[in-house]
């Protein structure tokens, strides 16, 4: 969970061998909250999943990605197609830690 500067980003993550899903929330700053469920792999401690979630009252679907770092869940970006849903190259994808999210137990 990353809780801070009126942003909130909560992970509930469940992982079966390689396959990762559950939940994400979002809540930045100055911007529309959405919420939604992923589902794709966790191998060398990246996870990269389809998000698909709602905001403004629409259905969306986009890859995300994070990078496991000392016990921090930390996002990654990149190059996306023209219809900003995938990256393009996921080997290219930039972890930045302005937003990590720390471990937390589950309720």
């Amino acid at each position: 969970m990353y809780d801070q500067n009126n942003t909130r980003i909560e992970i509930k993550l469940q992982l079966i061998k390689k396959k990762a899903s559950r939940t994400i929330e979002y809540a930045l700053a100055k911007k529309d909250r959405n919420t939604g469920t992923f589902e794709g792999t966790f191998e060398n401690n990246i996870l990269i999943a389809d998000y698909t979630f709602q905001s403004e009252g629409k259905k969306s679907v986009r890859q995300i990605a994070f990078h496991l770092q000392d016990d921090q869940l930390v996002k990654g970006c990149g190059e996306l197609t023209a219809d900003g849903t995938k990256f393009i190259d996921i080997s290219k994808i930039r972890f930045n830690s302005i937003m990590p999210l720390t471990k937390t137990n589950c309720n």
